[in-house]
């Protein structure tokens, strides 16, 4: 017989003998402990704190016995009593310090039930006392006057103070903001003008170049013109010859 046939064999013997915590090993590589509490060919259900889970035995590779908190608490509250006030105290507190939520208020409601004014108990289920009456949190918190703002309870004044706070927070996010707007929109604006001079300057260089370039041209034009009126005087000089006319001598003018 193999290990495992002998590891399985126990296994299945721990279930049918009602073992009182076992861990539930899976094909998939996961791991359940708790509390087998019902078991058949087809499934297995266990009870961990926070519930039941039926787990199909087909899923399950081993099933090897262990002690559990949660068993230790099963097995302690069987010996109790309904009315040992002290006990169930005793057990609530100790499954609180093992985070056993669940099983620790299971415990504090069974010493309600005998005693419905232990403070022990309802101050461990968080139960508040509102004048003669403990009270649940939903329910003490709205009587003492506590208004429930973003997941916790607060007086109503806080809540006003948190409120005023966000509200001008927002006010002077808005006026800062509309603040970056003005001077954004100013800077655009003083771009703007100072692209508008740079153009007028632009188009005063261009025109006085332009006048420049006019007058340079009349002078040329000027220029050439009164050379050619030199040198058409020149050469109309050029052109008269002594002659003699009537008579007399005169200067002529040659014509070719």
């Amino acid at each position: 017989m193999t290990l495992r046939t002998v590891a399985c064999t126990l296994s299945l013997a721990a279930l049918a003998g009602g073992a009182a915590a076992d861990e539930i090993q899976l094909h998939s590589g996961g791991t359940l402990v708790g509390d087998v509490v019902r078991s058949d060919d087809s499934s297995i259900t266990v009870e961990l704190d926070g519930g039941h889970v039926v787990v199909l035995r087909s899923s399950v590779r081993l099933v090897v016995p262990t002690r559990t908190p949660l068993a230790a608490y099963r097995r302690r509250a069987a010996r109790l009593a309904p009315e040992d006030v002290e006990g169930w105290l005793e057990l609530g507190e100790w499954a609180r310090t093992r985070r056993l939520s669940n099983a620790s208020d299971e415990a504090m409601r069974r010493v309600l039930d005998v005693d419905p004014g232990n403070a022990p108990a309802h101050q461990a289920l968080g139960h508040m006392l509102v004048g003669e009456r403990w009270l649940p949190p939903d329910e003490a918190y709205p009587a003492l006057g506590f208004v429930f703002f973003e997941g916790r309870w607060m007086r109503p004044e806080e809540r006003e103070s948190i409120e005023r706070e966000r509200e001008e927070r927002a006010e002077q996010e808005r006026l800062a903001e509309e603040r970056a707007q003005a001077e954004a929109r100013l800077h655009e604006a003083e771009l703007r003008v100072a692209a508008a001079e740079a153009r007028a300057r632009q188009a005063a260089a261009d025109a006085a170049a332009a006048l420049a370039a006019a007058a340079e041209e009349r002078a040329s034009h000027e220029r050439e013109r009164e050379e050619r009126r030199h040198h058409h005087e020149e050469h109309q000089r050029g052109r008269q010859q002594p002659c003699v006319v009537n008579g007399r001598r005169t200067l002529c003018w040659v014509v070719r």
